[in-house]
C-alpha cells in the first residue's frame, strides 16, 4: 500500500512538473508573438515600454513556474507523509490482529487475560 502511495505521489509530481513546463512554454510563445507584434506596429519610443511589459511578463512566468514547482514538491511531501502514516497504521493493525489472535487462543484454552 505504501509503495502504491509513493508511486502515485511520484506520478502526481511528474504530471504537475509537465503541466508547469507546458504552461511556461505556452506563455513564452505568447510573449514572443506579442513582442513581435509590438515591434512591428509601435513607434520606436513605444518599443521600450513594450519591452518592459514583456520583461514583467517573463518575470511573472518565472514566478508562476516556481510556484507550480513548489506546489508539486508540497504535494509529493504530503503524499510521502501519508505513505508513512499508512505504513505505521499497517504495523498497528498487525499488532492489534496479533493481540486478537492471542486473546482467541487464550479464550479457547480457558485462560484469563
Amino acid at each position: 500500500m505504501a509503495a502504491e502511495v509513493r508511486v502515485a505521489a511520484a506520478t502526481e509530481a511528474e504530471e504537475t512538473a509537465v503541466e508547469a513546463t507546458a504552461v511556461a512554454a505556452t506563455a513564452a510563445g505568447v510573449m514572443a508573438e506579442v513582442a513581435m507584434a509590438v515591434v512591428e506596429t509601435v513607434e520606436v519610443a513605444m518599443v521600450a515600454v513594450a519591452m518592459a511589459v514583456v520583461m514583467a511578463a517573463v518575470a511573472m512566468v518565472v514566478v508562476v513556474t516556481e510556484v507550480a514547482a513548489r506546489v508539486a514538491a508540497a504535494r509529493a511531501g504530503a503524499r510521502a507523509a501519508a505513505a508513512r502514516v499508512a505504513a505505521d497504521l499497517e504495523v498497528v493493525a498487525r499488532v492489534v490482529a496479533g493481540w486478537a489472535v492471542e486473546g482467541s487462543v487464550a479464550a479457547v484454552r480457558g485462560e484469563e487475560g
